[in-house]
């Protein structure tokens, strides 16, 4: 999601928006299908983690004019709260602007610790046992947000307050509710509204998941477990969870219980995604295959053939050892190509068949059960299976000899499910200072915390050398180009060498043009330019220069052309011949309604030298009264083409038009045509805009 646009806000303006808004801003009610999720994670509310800034009165300088400008203000200040920055003017607002700071300020005091939000209209804060939620639902639509605040260890006792504004524009609060058991707090926000809601009495616990995962060591039969993540390829962004008592009902006529696989999705929680993990324990008889198990140690089988309900699963109290045994339990990972598997039961069924791991019904909402069937490659049976570790990008820094660096401070783990994690907290492994006074590599390593609170490896790599001057640069063009289209089109970095390593860099670099004109390039041979003094190191430009050829600009590649009118769809103005009709704008309605004048516009998707233009209509209506080209600048105007005293009067039935000039940048060129009378309409059956390029003309 983009961030809300910032605005800035004028006094009236803002009295504007604050009356208008208590007309959307009805009490929140509970919504059934949330469109919007943001979770609560107390072990994100670290000392590391941004605090609700100061108030300055600076922030706003207001122009709001309707309702749904006092909901963008406040996704302004979410916006520019998140980055730490000062968010709010405070006393010094206008009057009716502290309807709006008092969704903030009222219920966040200043130095609150602000807890990352995976909606960018939405400010979380943590302090104590309460949780502060304030929600800008700037859109035009009633928009339900669910809280998640499932990873407090306690919320038996907890209850959530939601405040919106009132007709007379002061807050009101509706009256408190208990937290659902479910831990998914759900309100609606009416559109272009500003909703806050206040959850006390929230236990945070101390104990991370991971504590509670029971993982079988390695042993004779099997290797040591690891925790996976299954996201299924059908339905991305769920994962199946075992054991879930969330699960969708299942099981064969007369029995029902919660599916033992059912998919859902991942959670934004560190804790709660780490309790989605379950444990692949590799079997040491056979290559790619697995025990899996939930993180209690429950197993997951596939139910006896001789059973009615032979593809469903179910999840039995056995060690890790027996299951390795038992061909039921185990499960291979077959590869299906574009880094996704298929999960496949080593016991085949009845008839035969292999069974694989199903989205049963290709069913994709949370809680739906997944169980077997057939393999077939179905989209439905393929997984993406994710370790809960993360890689770190590292590259390679090149730096002078003499001095120590400054070892990154700040490094993004990621992890296979697409979450991305800003590690803050990282511990180097210094190595001896002398190692930075000679040329060579150092490799320094270290570890950073990541999102599950876990260690994560990291390194920095550094290459330490002296960079050389710049390598020749080489640039081949035509005779006849002009300064100003090389300064567009020169290389802008070149090659340079590190002293002790066959390592090169592009380094950035500025030519000096001062050193030539246009005339040093009228015809072939070749034109050194140096690089400037303010690239801060030696480097040539080398120009080839070749001999030139003309060239049709509007049958190359990179243009596009719009018209005042045209009859029909035939445009055939550019295709190289000259005496047969390319376009018509007739149109109903006769002599009182001519298109008069018509332009035909090409747009260039690069600059380009125009020296000259031919117009032609011939065996066309032969009712062209008057030509004028004209050329778009680097800046975006029109001007004639020069040479030519515009607009052109044309004498003859026929119209053969041709002009040259002296060479101009273009990025676009128009053709202006008016008629010699209205008994008619216009016709024309070429435009050519003429320029230079190297070799043989187009």
């Amino acid at each position: 999601m983009k961030h809300p646009t910032r605005r800035a806000w004028s006094v009236a303006a803002v009295a504007a928006a604050l009356a208008l808004i208590s007309a959307a801003a009805a009490a929140p009610s509970v919504a059934e299908t949330p469109s919007r999720t943001v979770a609560i994670d107390p072990a994100a509310a670290s000392g590391a983690a941004p605090a609700w800034p100061s108030i300055d009165p600076a922030a706003i300088d207001p122009t709001a004019s309707d309702s749904g400008r006092a909901s963008e203000l406040a996704a302004s200040v979410i916006a520019t709260a998140r980055t730490g920055a000062q968010a709010l003017a405070g006393d010094s607002l206008p009057a009716a602007a502290n309807t709006v700071r008092a969704h903030f300020s009222d219920f966040i005091p200043a130095g609150t610790p602000l807890l990352a939000s995976s909606d960018d209209t939405t400010l979380i804060a943590l302090a104590g046992d309460t949780a502060t939620v304030v929600f800008a639902n700037t859109s035009a639509a009633e928009t339900a947000l669910e809280i998640d605040v499932r990873s407090f260890a306690d919320r038996t006792g907890a209850a959530t307050t939601v405040h919106t504004t009132s007709a007379a524009g002061e807050l009101v609060a509706a009256p408190a509710t208990p937290v659902p058991t479910t831990g998914l707090i759900t309100v609606t926000a009416p559109a272009h509204s500003i909703v806050t809601a206040v959850t006390t009495g929230l236990v945070i616990t101390a104990t991370p998941a991971a504590s509670t995962a029971r993982v079988a060591p390695a042993s004779a039969l099997v290797g040591e477990g690891r925790l996976r993540l299954i996201e299924s390829s059908y339905a991305p962004g769920k994962v199946i969870e075992l054991g879930n008592p969330a699960a969708q009902p299942t099981g064969p006529t007369g029995a029902t219980y919660p599916a033992p696989a059912a998919v859902f999705t991942i959670s934004g929680v560190a804790a709660l995604t780490q309790k989605q993990a379950v444990v692949f324990s590799p079997v040491t008889a056979r290559a790619d295959t697995y025990v899996i198990s939930t993180q209690d140690g429950r197993v997951l089988s596939r139910r006896d053939n001789a059973a009615s309900d032979f593809r469903y699963l179910q999840l039995t109290e056995r060690t890790i050892d027996d299951a390795a045994t038992d061909p039921y339990a185990q499960w291979t990972a077959v590869d299906a190509g574009n880094g996704e598997i298929s999960l496949q039961n080593v016991q085949r069924d009845a008839g035969g068949a292999t069974a694989a791991l199903d989205l049963y019904n290709w069913k994709t909402a949370d809680a739906s059960e997944v169980q077997t069937y057939t393999a077939s490659g179905a989209a439905v049976q393929k997984w993406k299976i994710h370790p809960l570790t993360a890689t770190v990008a590292s590259d390679t820094v090149i730096i002078q000899p003499g001095a120590a660096p400054q070892l990154p401070t700040l490094l993004r783990a990621v992890y296979g499910w697409g979450t991305r994690f800003e590690m803050t907290t990282l511990t180097w492994n210094l190595p001896d200072p002398a190692v930075w006074n000679t040329d060579g590599t150092v490799t320094v390593t270290g570890t950073g915390i990541g999102y599950f609170g876990e260690q994560v490896p990291v390194e920095a790599r550094y290459l330490i050398g002296s960079l050389s001057d710049g390598a020749d640069a080489p640039y081949t063009t035509f005779a006849g180009v002009l300064v100003k289209e090389l300064q567009m089109r020169a290389p802008r970095t070149v090659l340079r060498g590190v002293s002790g390593s066959e390592a090169t860099v592009d380094a950035p670099v500025t030519w000096d043009w001062s050193r030539v004109t246009d005339a040093d390039f009228a015809a072939p041979g070749t034109v050194t330019v140096p690089a400037s003094a303010k690239s801060g190191f030696a480097a040539n430009l080398v120009i080839t220069v070749t001999p030139a050829a003309a060239t049709d600009i509007l049958r190359g590649p990179g243009v596009h052309h719009t018209v005042t009118h045209m009859d029909g769809s035939n445009f055939q103005l550019t295709d190289g011949v000259r005496n047969v009709s390319g376009f018509s704008d007739w149109r109903s309605g006769g002599a009182a309604n001519r298109v008069n004048p018509n332009t035909i516009t090409f747009f260039l998707d690069e600059p380009q030298q125009v020296t000259g233009a031919a117009v032609f209509d011939i065996a066309g209506k032969q009712n062209i009264g008057t030509v004028t080209v004209q050329y778009r600048t680097l800046t975006g105007g029109w001007a004639n083409l020069p040479g030519t005293d515009w607009p052109v009067a044309n004498p003859t039935p026929d119209l053969s038009l041709e002009v040259t000039n002296e060479p101009v940048i273009a990025t676009g060129v128009r053709i202006i045509i008016t008629n010699k009378s209205a008994s008619t309409w216009m016709t024309l059956s070429e435009i050519e805009i003429l320029g230079l390029t190297a070799g043989d003309a187009r």
